[in-house]
């Protein structure tokens, strides 16, 4: 792997992972939601099945491509600050 991408996963603070943690917990609580409110029912109870994991699957494809996004906005290697 390039030197410069293996420095940048190791110099990705821990307040870029807390966000990746709550985009993560946003995107349960979302697909949560629709599972709630669109998906099928089986004894007036929620069922959860394959598609439905699939949706949650896809939530968090969709979220860590969006944090991925954003790190690489901000590049940890070049934003260094001199103290």
């Amino acid at each position: 792997m390039p030197k410069h991408f293996l420095d940048t996963i190791k110099n990705i603070s821990t307040n870029q992972y807390y966000s990746l943690f709550f985009s993560l917990i946003a995107a349960t609580l979302a697909w949560l939601k629709l599972v709630f409110i669109v998906g099928p029912k089986k004894n007036d109870k929620p069922y959860i099945g394959k598609y439905q994991l699939y949706g949650l699957l896809m939530g968090y494809l969709i979220s860590i491509i969006y944090w991925i996004r954003l790190l690489l906005v901000i590049d940890p290697l070049n934003n260094v600050k001199d103290l």
